[in-house]
């Protein structure tokens, strides 16, 4: 029996667990005063209309690959493909909000 597998499945966990711990440690502090706040919508505004732009060149470019890997290698390495760029915008996104 391979354990490799179940040691990465509970290293996930165990991250996603710390990562929640974590949250809920910096969503209790307080979010500072008057001009603090709004600087820190006004940074939200800008990250949100930088990743707006962003993915619509890296859409462009993940379908063109697809198209390519699909036609080059195998019609599944394109769809992997397709889904790895999706997750990894999700977390890019995530992670800016």
């Amino acid at each position: 029996m391979d354990v490799i597998p179940y040691l990465a499945a509970l290293s996930a966990l165990a991250a996603l667990g710390l990562a929640f711990f974590f949250y809920k440690a910096v969503e209790k502090e307080s979010p500072g005063d008057e001009r603090m706040v709004f600087l820190m919508t006004e940074i939200q505004k800008g990250a949100k209309a930088f990743l707006q732009a962003e993915y619509k060149w890296v859409a462009v470019f993940g379908v063109i690959m697809a198209v390519l890997l699909a036609v080059v290698i195998a019609p599944l390495a394109a769809v992997t493909y397709l889904l790895g760029a999706i997750l990894s915008s999700a977390a890019g996104y995530a992670g800016m909000t």
